[in-house]
């Protein structure tokens, strides 16, 4: 009973595995859904993510960089506050979010250096917070008549999460974000 036990263990683990790192790839850059890719790399997970919003690139730009109304449109994100900024330099921005999966619950906290790279990218890396690496970018490309926009994430928690559990959270958090900027931007132009 002991080994059948251990043997179902080993398929669950092997079926959520084939979940996280299984997902849709189009056949062009013609979606309107986040694509997301999750991969491991030592003790980090590395997040790439992108959509496809049809918007100009200013309107995208201006939702990433609203980091004080973030809170108010990214699902599970309790705060967000642009702390500081220097002149042609990095910004200082603290955010509070919530990771949930099935009965899991964990609040982290992150500090982030901000570089803004107008019109197409903006960089960050943790300095201080509940990770051991933080570290990504947002990157908005032209493609054709609408904007590309990409998300790098690289992460590692300086708290214990289950390797499953990390991946479905990193997976589900960078498709939600894309999806709301997506929404965020869309919903902005039409009340303009």
């Amino acid at each position: 009973m002991i080994h059948s036990s251990h043997w179902f263990s080993a398929l669950l683990a092997s079926l959520l595995t084939a979940v996280v790192y299984t997902v849709p790839c189009p056949a062009d850059d013609t979606y309107d859904r986040a694509v997301i890719r999750v991969t491991k790399e030592g003790d980090n997970r590395f997040v790439r993510g992108e959509i496809r919003i049809e918007a100009p690139q200013d309107e995208v730009w201006e939702v990433l960089t609203d980091y004080d109304n973030l809170a108010n449109f990214i699902p599970n994100m309790q705060k967000s506050r642009l702390l500081e900024g220097e002149t042609d330099g990095p910004l200082k921005l603290e955010q509070i979010s919530i990771w949930r999966f099935l009965i899991f619950k964990k609040k982290v906290r992150v500090l982030l250096r901000v570089f803004e790279h107008y019109p197409d990218r903006i960089a960050f890396s943790q300095i201080d917070g509940d990770f051991h690496t933080y570290t990504g970018a947002w990157d908005i490309d032209r493609v054709d008549d609408a904007i590309r926009l990409r998300i790098t994430l690289r992460v590692r928690p300086a708290f214990f999460a289950p390797g499953f559990y990390l991946d479905r959270i990193a997976k589900g958090t960078a498709e939600r974000s894309l999806e709301v900027i997506r929404s965020e931007t869309l919903r902005r132009l039409q009340e303009d």
